[in-house]
């Protein structure tokens, strides 16, 4: 899967049912740079890409008309000339962003602390996440900086 390098060849693509849930910054890892339109368009992120064979597809989000994190996990829809395009773009996205979640622990873990320095509560989140993942070793990262952050952003 790549970038369309003939931009004209999504001309004509729709959305026939086939949707993934990502986030934008999990797509422009794997997609690159998004077309950007603006909270009052129908699409404010869009992607051209083809599948490996050189089948067009489009990647977009459907009338959110909201701000929304660039770590939000959101609906994104698939576009294509004929169903079947959507269906080969949509397999090879999601093969993509599973291969890309080795990533996102740490990147979440990382967002977690970033949110509770704006708190002036970074030290404290992280030591209070590792103690308990001391206490409880088998304790999942994320799960014990999620509940440190609650512990001190009230």
């Amino acid at each position: 899967m790549k970038k369309l390098e003939n931009i004209d060849a999504f001309n004509g693509t729709s959305f026939h049912g086939q949707t993934v849930y990502a986030s934008v910054n999990d797509l422009i890892k794997i997609c690159g740079d998004p077309y950007r339109g603006d909270i009052e368009d129908k699409v404010q992120y869009e992607w051209t890409m083809q599948t490996s064979d050189g089948t067009p597809f489009t990647i977009y989000d459907w009338k959110e008309y909201r701000h929304y994190w660039k770590d939000e996990m959101i609906e994104w829809h698939i576009g294509g000339h004929r169903g079947i395009d959507a269906i080969k773009g949509m397999k090879e996205l999601e093969e993509a962003l599973s291969s890309n979640e080795s990533l996102s622990d740490q990147e979440q873990i990382e967002a977690i602390l970033e949110e509770a320095n704006g708190f002036g509560m970074r030290e404290e989140v992280k030591l209070w996440a590792e103690k308990l993942m001391d206490e409880s070793p088998e304790m999942d990262p994320i799960d014990a900086y999620t509940h440190g952050f609650e512990e001190w952003i009230k």
